[in-house]
Order: C-alpha cells, then structure tokens, then sequence
C-alpha cells in the first residue's frame, strides 16, 4: 500500500518541484497493475520509489509511507518482490528470450531456490506471457537494420 506519498526534487535554482503529491493506493497481490498518466504525471518516480531505485534521502521533501504486507519494505524485499519494465529495455540481443528470463532469475530469485525451480518459473512466466512459441529466439537489436529479432511488444 501507498499512503499519502508526497516526493518533491529540488531544481538548480534551489526551488522545489513536486513530483508526487498524496498519492494513496493499493496493489493487489498476484494481480497485475496499470500505472497511466501523461509525460511528466511522476509514473516512473512512483515505481522507482517502490522498487528502491530512487533514493528517499536526496528529495526535497519526502513523506508517507510504502508498506509491503503491511510493513515498511527493507531493499531486499523491495528487490524480490518488485520489478518492472524501464521505457527502454536493456535486453542482450544474443540471447534468446529464455536465457534472458534464465539469467534475471538467478538475479532475483535467491541462492537457496533450486535451478529447477528457477527453471520451471520461468517456463510458467514463458507461458503466462505468450512468449512460449519464441523462448528459443534471439532478443536481436531492432536499431540493426534487417536483423532478426522478437516484436517491441514481445521485448515488453
């Protein structure tokens, strides 16, 4: 849950801008969650402050509260439990779709998962996803001229 989330920045000038002003929410858990507004509208800050991307220590002004379950997240809660897609992904265009999933599941799952285990959630999330049918294909680079590569909604 979010509760009353205000997060302001401090300009060059030395005045303040808000970003976040009162933001109050909830996240369902397993279910999946829109984030929409308009360029500027503070979606990205609101998910970096979620996933601990953005510090809480250089805003101007920072208040409210985030709780996991009911209680304040530290970073390796926010780390297992959060995650999200940048605006322009980072993706190696020599691997193929399941050896990228392969690989960010030995970053976030812990050591004491079983590879099995890791494998199997990410053939789910290949299912879960309807990307089953290109697990085996190369990310490719779209910027490459006739290169072979997995559609902009599949790389989402």
């Amino acid at each position: 849950a979010v509760l009353d989330l205000r997060y302001a920045v401090k300009k060059a000038d030395g005045s303040t801008k808000t970003i976040l002003d009162g933001i109050t929410t909830v996240f369902e858990a397993g279910a999946m969650t829109a984030i929409m507004g308009t360029s500027g509208a503070g979606k990205t800050t609101l998910l970096d402050l979620l996933a601990g991307r953005r510090s809480t220590k250089t805003a101007a002004e920072y208040s409210g509260s985030m709780l996991f379950a009911g209680a304040a997240p530290n970073e390796v809660v926010r780390k297992r439990y959060c995650g999200y897609c940048e605006q322009f992904d980072t993706l190696i265009p020599v691997l193929s779709v399941r050896e990228t999933l392969d690989c960010t599941a030995e970053l976030k799952c812990s050591s004491k998962v079983a590879s099995a285990q890791k494998r199997a959630r990410v053939d789910e999330i290949l299912k879960e996803l309807g990307l089953a049918a290109v697990a085996d294909s190369k990310v490719g680079n779209p910027a490459v001229v006739g290169a072979k590569c997995i559609s902009g909604g599949q790389r989402k």
